[in-house]
């Protein structure tokens, strides 16, 4: 009956519309804590897949470049023999175990970079790696599946490109293999979290690489599946769906390689992302039902006394016992203490930290409930609540148990007739939020310590392109001390030169990185000139930071050190032109330079000149001392040689104790009979060889173009049949070959 009378009063109604209210409210904010929770997930994840995918995509690119070198050496030299097979691999294998070999036309092994780990079965015909570019529509780059590499009986995946010959037939397949468990290394470089993973997978739906690693891959694919079908129609996204390999809820971020046929996949656990959320949402419902309870009690406390003034005291000691029900329901514990220190009142909370029930706190001094330690840390704060000031502080309690929890504990002064007469506390447990920014903070270390010890150099920027953070790296890189380059612009900090000398505009490039919300890498390699003269060549990309709402905050941008791996590059180039031995061309370059010259010959009418050397006596020479005072020989009888000849003449050794000399834009033959005697001339004089006096003569081939022969091979045929009637004539002179018809 009371019920049914409060029910219709006014004040019933108001209190019903507020309580609505406050609950939409309550909703509300639990529905964008939830979504900040979820989206803050997301682009955590996609950040950290850009940063995956950029790593990866540099291991690719570098495989490919590899690649591309090989098949452009194969397919200018249509092939090579073993001698030669140095000059086909550029750069060292990018990993420990990653292996590189060459197949031809029927799928034999001709070339490994590695020959003690090239695969056992020396004929790949029927292998993937080899079929698939034996087919019409063959792809210009051939990714295999996982397999389990013959030698090692470890995961494996391989990369190949088709060689061709001049006619465009099959001329073989370059093949680049890698172990799996160096790229699962590469990842485990990045900290993807408890109950996370971070995958890799094909087009096709094949899980290349599962992370966290457990020796045993997924050997199922996605094709067909809801969750592969939403990864296939978009480059980069995410969606929650049931997870084939674990079995359970999940969040998948995406991002497709921009020019690679994989994809890279975080998969998180939809109840460990909104767990903290979901004990939120318990307590605020448990608060807000207390909170609408108490708005009912009270209302109906009001609607009472002004129905009857009589009853006040009857309805005042409900409410009392009310109230009392509330705050035992509290998770936080509330209690009073007077100005003696004495408690008059405590909630049941108390009782999971101190072992004690209210009724048995009520008349304990303080300073017998806390540790002294505590005790003697609250005392400032408790003098001055006294005083009448309130207090908040953050202290750690030990349970009996042993362990401590972390507290928020809020003291406020009783003051009835402006004196103070005790306070009222407040003591709220933080434990789960201190916890939960501890795990922040090491989150954000890791990430430091990352990018404080990694070779290759990060700066970040703000919008307007000032440099907000340089690591170590970048600062060896650039000369600028991390104090000195932050706040500077980024253009003032990092000086990029391109291949002509200009200066690169970073600024423009990480506003185009801005404008396209992704990564944007230099097409060239740059210069990068530092404060104190030092020269590096760089590869560099930026990319744009998003906030956790999705906002653009700046950009980072990212420097790689490749000057060695160019010096490298060139080092090889040089060893594949030039004989080891005495530094001059070798027949690979001559063959070339001969050729230049003969077009250059024909195209503006003037004569090339060809004289073939052979030493006298060498063979008796090396035989006799050996072969060091041999070689000793070789080198100087180049140098002697190559001051006598012209600016323009070119020197090669073409093997053994022979030599070449090309002679570009001479008007007759006399001019090459000129150089055949001043070269016979220099050889009289004695060698002196580790104190030794070694006398060597010459006998030299001379043949012009075009006057006796009109291609290359016939060219240096001819010198060679002049030289050796030359050395039928007696030796120490020269023979000039004059036409097919009358050879010398």
């Amino acid at each position: 009956m009371a019920f049914r009378i409060f029910s219709a009063s006014r004040t019933f109604w108001l209190v019903m519309l507020v309580a609505v209210a406050i609950v939409a409210l309550a909703m509300y904010q639990l529905g964008q804590s939830r979504h900040a929770i979820w989206h803050g997930a997301n682009t955590i994840n996609q950040n950290l897949l850009t940063a995956v995918a950029h790593v990866l995509e540099q291991r690719l690119e570098t495989i490919d470049r590899s690649l591309a070198y090989t098949v452009r050496q194969l397919e200018a030299n249509q092939g090579a023999s073993k001698d030669e097979a140095g000059a086909l691999f550029s750069v060292p294998a990018v990993a420990e175990h990653d292996q590189m070999f060459v197949l031809d036309a029927d799928g034999l092994i001709i070339h490994a970079m590695h020959e003690d780990q090239a695969p056992k079965a020396k004929r790949l015909a029927s292998r993937d790696v080899f079929l698939s570019h034996t087919q019409p529509d063959a792809p210009d780059v051939f990714y295999s599946k996982p397999f389990v590499s013959d030698n090692a009986d470890k995961p494996c995946m391989a990369i190949s490109r088709a060689w061709r010959h001049a006619d465009g037939s099959l001329g073989g397949v370059a093949v680049y293999s890698f172990r799996l468990d160096s790229m699962t290394r590469l990842l485990a470089e990045f900290e993807v979290g408890a109950d996370s993973g971070l995958n890799v997978w094909g087009m096709d739906g094949s899980a290349i690489i599962t992370f966290p690693y457990d020796q045993s891959p997924w050997d199922g694919s996605l094709e067909g599946t809801t969750a592969f079908e939403q990864i296939r129609s978009s480059s980069h996204g995410s969606f929650t769906s049931m997870s084939p390999i674990e079995g359970s809820y999940r969040l998948y971020n995406f991002r497709r390689l921009d020019q690679y046929p994989f994809v890279i996949t975080t998969v998180q656990s939809v109840a460990g992302i909104m767990a903290g959320w979901r004990y939120m949402a318990y307590w605020q419902a448990a608060l807000l039902i207390a909170l609408l309870a108490i708005c009912l009690l009270l209302a109906r406390r009001v609607n009472n006394e002004l129905r009857a003034h009589r009853i006040t005291n009857k309805r005042l000691q409900r409410a009392r016992s009310s109230v009392q029900t509330i705050l035992e329901s509290l998770p936080a514990m509330v209690g009073y203490w007077d100005k003696n220190l004495v408690n008059q009142f405590s909630n049941a909370a108390h009782e999971k930290w101190f072992r004690l029930k209210p009724e048995q706190i009520q008349g304990v001094h303080l300073s017998d409930l806390l540790d002294k330690d505590q005790f003697v840390l609250m005392e400032p704060y408790i003098r001055r609540v006294l005083e009448g000031q309130t207090q908040e502080i953050e202290i750690s309690l030990r349970h009996p148990d042993g362990y401590s929890g972390h507290f928020i504990a809020m003291l406020v002064p009783d003051r009835p007739r402006d004196r103070v007469a005790g306070f009222f506390a407040l003591i709220n447990d933080i434990t789960g939020r201190k916890a939960a920014e501890e795990t922040l903070r090491q989150e954000k270390e890791r990430f430091h310590v990352t990018l404080e010890g990694i070779r290759d150099g990060v700066l970040t920027t703000d919008d307007d392109g000032l440099v907000t953070y340089i690591n170590p790296a970048a600062s060896a890189m650039t000369g600028w001390p991390p104090d000195q380059a932050i706040g500077r612009a980024i253009d003032v900090v990092v000086r990029l030169k391109d291949s002509q000398g200009r200066l690169v505009d970073t600024l423009a490039a990480i506003h185009v990185a801005l404008d396209r919300r992704r990564t944007v890498r230099s097409d060239d390699t740059h210069t990068l000139t530092n404060e104190h003269g030092s020269v590096r060549q760089i590869d560099g990309s930026a990319s744009p930071i998003f906030d956790n709402k999705g906002r653009q905050t700046g950009a980072v941008v990212l420097l790689q050190d490749v000057t060695q791996a160019r010096a490298a590059a060139h080092r090889m180039t040089r060893l594949a032109q030039h004989d080891p031995l005495t530094g001059l061309p070798n027949r690979r370059l001559l063959l070339r330079l001969i050729s230049q010259a003969l077009a250059g010959a024909s195209r503006y009418s003037h004569r090339v000149g060809l004289l073939y050397l052979d030493l006298d006596g060498f063979k008796h020479v090396n035989d006799s001392l050996g072969h060091s005072v041999g070689d000793a020989l070789l080198k100087k009888a180049g140098e002697r040689f190559s001051q006598a000849l012209r600016e323009e003449d070119t020197l090669a050794r073409v093997g053994g104790d022979e030599f070449v000399v090309l002679m570009q834009a001479i008007s007759d033959v006399s001019e090459a009979v000129a150089l055949a005697q001043r070269l016979l001339d220099t050889s009289q004089a004695p060698y002196e060889v580790g104190g030794q006096a070694i006398r060597v003569t010459a006998s030299i081939g001379i043949c012009v173009f075009p006057d006796a022969v009109l291609d290359r091979d016939a060219l240096i045929h001819a010198a060679d049949q002049a030289m050796y009637q030359a050395k039928k004539a007696g030796r120490n002179q020269y023979a000039v070959f004059t036409s097919q018809e009358n050879p010398l």
